[in-house]
């Protein structure tokens, strides 16, 4: 086979300064204001891009910017015009940071790391990097997905400093010391496929036809423990048993399983109601005969992200190794609170499978999307995954 041709096309970069703080800041969100201030009041004509970590983030820059800007002399600094963007947004609401400013007007674009190279925002002049990320890791001693707010490697600094340098000179300002850019900061990013699920990955390729995924010349290899894991929740859905899916199956298979079974309703009109089943509830068994099916086809798919209450009814403890709880499954535990949006939040439901984890940065993980369950069910939907201790 001949190797494939590489191809780039080299974009004009202009000298950008690079700012570091003297010491290391308790607080980048009210840090990164800040520097925005510091950069509208003392620095020419020019838009600030601000990298923040996610949606939580951005709302509150974008407020505490407009808010604050409301407190500067008219006359003698321009305009502010504080825009998001992040990839949950309106597709209309997205385009307005791509939307040519008025004389006058300085515009701040508070981005996740979607603005690092996958779009280009003209006017840029100005970069305030966080030095933070939010990544989706996989624990496969846990079976669990976490978005985590970590520090960004210095490959991904660098890239975020060069988009103020895509139209003429420009300033970017590390919200972290240069100390610790040069010793704390990994050279590059941990590719996705190192830590992640792999399942979807997976099962693409046994969709292709490529039946001994662990021998796959990968371009960079997945570790073995991830494989493993991988194979074992496919598995566990059923997925490899002869497998003979066509090849525009969905790399989605928690949410194609849950299709399958969806389609199995006796009663398909109760998908009109099932806002229903999301009703705040201490017990599955409040549920109606009509609903339990949608239950059911939910922990058909999401079986592996299954907790209980701990015994203290303050947090939950993932569906792993729960010998005292009448199902177990051998591999580690971690401890989940309940998420603070969620319609279950300061309530206490037995058993619930939750749609992801979101790690904080005092070290917590809270459950998302959330539904709660009776605990019969997952021996009954994964018997391969659970067993029943007697």
């Amino acid at each position: 086979m001949k190797a494939a041709a590489i191809l780039s096309v080299e974009g004009r970069m202009y000298p950008v300064d690079i700012h570091y703080l003297d010491e290391p800041c308790s607080d980048y969100v009210e840090q990164a204001i800040q520097t925005v201030f510091d950069i509208h009041t003392k620095e020419p004509a020019g838009d600030i891009l601000v990298f923040m970590t996610g949606r939580e983030e951005i709302e509150t820059v974008v407020s505490e910017i407009r808010e604050r800007a409301t407190t500067l002399p008219p006359n003698k600094y321009a305009e502010i015009l504080a825009l998001p963007i992040y990839a949950g947004l309106q597709p209309e609401e997205q385009m307005l940071v791509f939307e040519h400013t008025e004389r006058g007007t300085r515009k701040v674009v508070v981005a996740t790391n979607v603005a690092e190279a996958s779009i280009t925002i003209p006017g840029i002049g100005y970069v305030v990097d966080s030095g933070f990320v939010k990544l989706r890791a996989y624990n496969p001693r846990t079976g669990m997905e976490t978005l985590t707010t970590t520090a960004i490697s210095q490959a991904s600094a660098d890239q975020r400093s060069g988009r103020a340098g895509r139209i003429k000179n420009g300033k970017a300002y590390r919200l972290y010391t240069e100390d610790s850019f040069q010793k704390n900061m990994r050279q590059v990013s941990v590719p996705e496929i190192q830590r992640s699920n792999l399942a979807g990955m997976v099962l693409q390729l046994k969709a292709l036809g490529i039946e001994n995924v662990l021998r796959f010349d990968f371009m960079t290899s997945p570790p073995a423990e991830l494989m493993s894991k991988a194979l074992e929740l496919l598995y566990s859905l059923g997925a490899l048993d002869e497998f003979t899916m066509s090849r525009a199956l969905s790399v989605r298979a928690h949410l194609e399983r849950y299709l399958v079974r969806v389609l199995d309703l006796s009663d398909p009109s109760e998908l009109t109601s099932c806002t229903r089943v999301m009703q705040p509830s201490r017990s599955a068994a409040t549920a109606t005969a009509s609903t339990i099916p949608i239950l059911k086809c939910l922990v058909s798919g999401y079986f592996a992200q299954a907790a209980r209450i701990a015994p203290d009814g303050a947090h939950w403890i993932s569906a792993r190794e729960l010998t005292a709880a009448g199902i177990a499954r051998g591999q580690d535990a971690a401890t989940l609170w309940m998420h603070p949006t969620s319609i279950l939040f300061k309530q206490t439901p037995t058993w619930v499978i939750f749609h992801e984890v979101v790690e904080t940065g005092q070290g917590k993980a809270y459950m998302r999307e959330v539904t709660v369950i009776e605990p019969e069910w997952l021996e009954e939907l994964a018997p391969h995954f659970f067993t029943t201790k007697k």
